[in-house]
């Protein structure tokens, strides 16, 4: 016997442990086994990491909300009394890289932007954009939510980026050529920090200098705006 892990190829991220046994019966040999463990893992690549940022500062300019902060001790406490019951709450982190801080919640189902079904089971989604209908949503990491009331910790998301008017200076001038999309813009420059452009792109259409038209993301030199005007830019100063 003997215990296999591998990769489902028809079920996309989700990783089985099989537990395998060989048995002979009036000569002939057969396999038998069970499935010990079913995870499911959650694509990290980077342009998944930029699209959650880019969902991240979007939620910002939308939701005017702040949550309820208590610090990551309390908030273990919370989360404690919720796995309790195995359904009824929304685990929600705006930073890919804060999952790591909360060991007690990789057993969860983990989803991007909303929840992958109706069962109402205890969840953690990455970059929350609604749905689900939870009564319970606890954010594992600071942010605005779309509704008042709703509890979560101090941990600060993307806590190691900061940004300045140099940022958005440096990145208007790569608007040079206009772009279809943020993907483009940080696939054709790649020596520019994908997350200033994700950032910068964010605040200057926030502000008006960038605009969408036609399909293409352009510059109108025509508008002139304070990087303080941002909501998206003074929410994540604050964050």
């Amino acid at each position: 016997g003997g215990t296999t892990v591998y990769t489902c190829s028809t079920c996309g991220d989700t990783v089985e442990s099989y537990k395998h046994n060989y048995s002979v019966y009036n000569g002939t040999e057969s396999v038998k086994g069970f499935v010990k463990n079913y995870e499911r893992t959650l694509d990290q690549t980077a342009q998944t990491k930029n699209t959650v940022f880019a969902g991240y500062l979007s939620n910002l300019l939308k939701s005017q909300e702040p949550c309820k902060v208590v610090e990551k001790e309390e908030l273990d406490k919370i989360i404690d009394q919720s796995l309790l019951v195995p359904y009824g709450t929304l685990f929600v982190v705006n930073d890919m890289e804060n999952l790591k801080l909360y060991p007690k919640l990789k057993h969860l189902t983990l989803d991007l932007y909303k929840p992958s079904d109706n069962t109402y089971l205890n969840k953690v989604v990455v970059g929350y954009t609604g749905g689900g209908n939870y009564q319970n949503i606890i954010y594992l990491d600071n942010g605005y939510t779309a509704h008042s009331g709703i509890t979560c910790s101090s941990v600060k998301p993307y806590k190691d980026l900061n940004f300045n008017r140099e940022t958005l200076v440096k990145v208007f001038k790569v608007y040079s050529s206009p772009y279809i999309s943020l993907s483009e813009l940080v696939a054709k420059n790649p020596e520019h920090n994908a997350y200033e452009l994700i950032f910068a792109t964010s605040v200057l259409l926030e502000l008006g200098i960038l605009k969408k038209i036609g399909g293409y993301i352009v510059r109108d030199k025509s508008v002139k705006s304070d990087m303080e005007n941002s909501q998206i830019y003074q929410k994540f100063l604050n964050r």
